[in-house]
């Protein structure tokens, strides 16, 4: 029982990470883009 909670919120925080991380990538793109520019 908590061990199953434990791992749905541990797969929440990865996704989340995982989210974020894309985020950060495609804002930094853009970024370079406009600098380069």
């Amino acid at each position: 029982m908590w061990l199953d909670r434990f791992e749905k919120t541990n797969e929440m925080l990865l996704n989340f990470n995982n989210l974020s991380s894309v985020r950060l990538q495609q804002m930094s793109e853009r970024f370079m883009h406009h600098t380069r520019t």
